[in-house]
């Protein structure tokens, strides 16, 4: 009687393992939690959405500075919107693996939820790079931006300006990762307006 009331436990044990070694070997699960830094949720009182824009700002930094290898701001330009499509495609076929591998889980509010888990922080990476594109432009501070960019986005984000919430209500992935590229542009209008006084980084004629 022991063993056969301890087989169900036994079972969730192994389940439960089984189901970490699908996290881990899940590639498009590693994109929608950004190599799991939106498991980080609840660390220091911190949510994975901030978690994830925070890890996002390496990559911010590595885009900035590869595209700034480039002389003219039209090419600028073009290789970032291009990036942006990339990553906004990446992470929309991601999201649904996430979504499925988290399952049911409580968010920041304490309600249920089995769609844009908190854990999925993929559409945060997208929104940070659209706000942080300014500083492809503007001679912003190298240690100012980042910063900047991370608090515009991150009040935009939460405060879910127009026409945020109608993505939300997609309940899609696309709607996932668009829903933070609007509070990106939103952010990147601001970051733009205090990168201003700084001065152009190369005339648009040249």
């Amino acid at each position: 009687m022991r063993l056969g009331a301890a087989s169900p436990l036994v079972e969730k044990k192994i389940g439960d393992i089984f189901m970490m070694c699908a996290h881990m070997v899940s590639i498009r699960f590693w994109i929608a939690t950004w190599f799991n830094t939106g498991l980080l949720k609840g660390r220091f009182h911190i949510g994975g959405g901030t978690w994830g824009s925070i890890f996002a700002l390496p990559l911010c930094c590595l885009f900035v500075w590869l595209d700034n290898r480039f002389q003219t701001n039209l090419v600028r330009t073009v290789v970032w919107i291009f990036a942006l499509g990339a990553v906004l495609v990446i992470g929309a076929f991601s999201v649904p693996v996430a979504e499925t591998l988290l399952g049911p889980v409580k968010n920041w509010q304490g309600k249920i939820v089995r769609h844009d888990q908190n854990e999925i922080v993929i559409d945060e990476v997208l929104g940070m790079l659209v706000t942080v594109m300014p500083a492809l432009y503007f001679n912003i501070p190298v240690w100012l931006w980042p910063f900047l960019g991370l608090a515009f986005f991150r009040f935009f984000d939460v405060v879910k300006v127009w026409p945020t919430k109608r993505f939300d209500r997609w309940q899609s992935p696309w709607g996932v990762m668009l829903d933070d590229v609007v509070a990106g542009i939103y952010a990147a209008i601001f970051l733009a307006a205090f990168s201003w006084p700084f001065g152009w980084r190369l005339p648009w004629k040249q």
